[in-house]
């Protein structure tokens, strides 16, 4: 299980979270906060996982999914087995060198189908990097950064060529 996921009381007041449904905001909470996730907020979980923990059917999971994705709070890819909360990493900023090097180490291990299956994440990863650039890091770090940035270039310019 993770420890970390961090949860402002401002959540519950935020007009974005405010005109959802009841549904949506549980799903949300349990997004931001459940054992399944990761440091970077782009993590494998399938609906059966989320019908399961939440004690509920899985067409209701689906309609949280879907009113969290039109929110922009979530973008979840086909068939939902991937999902992405963008604001993810802002909201839970690293402490340390060692943090930027396991966000880097998850970002370039997510599958490359999957900047094609979800482009809503291509922003979201380009942010990561950024700010993982911002920080002085060690060597690893370095290559890290430029593994990722790779990775982006090599799966935006197939997405352009078609596959």
């Amino acid at each position: 299980m993770k420890d970390f996921g961090k949860v402002s009381g401002q959540f519950w007041i935020s007009d974005d979270v405010q005109a959802l449904s009841n549904e949506a905001k549980l799903m949300a909470l349990y997004l931001l906060t459940t054992g399944h996730g990761n440091l970077i907020g782009i993590f494998r979980l399938p609906k059966g996982y989320m019908a399961a923990d939440l004690n509920w059917e899985v067409p209701s999971v689906e309609r949280a999914i879907a009113e969290l994705t039109t929110s922009g709070f979530l973008l979840a890819s086909e068939g939902c087995k991937y999902i992405c909360i963008p604001q993810f990493m802002e909201h839970n900023p690293v402490d340390n060198i060692t943090q930027i090097d396991a966000r880097l180490k998850l970002l370039v291990k997510l599958p490359h189908t999957l900047l094609n299956d979800l482009p809503g994440i291509v922003p979201v990863i380009e942010r990561a990097v950024m700010k993982a650039s911002d920080y002085k890091g060690s060597k690893q770090t370095e290559v890290l950064i430029e593994t990722a940035r790779k990775m982006l270039g090599k799966c935006l310019a197939e997405s352009r060529l078609g596959g």
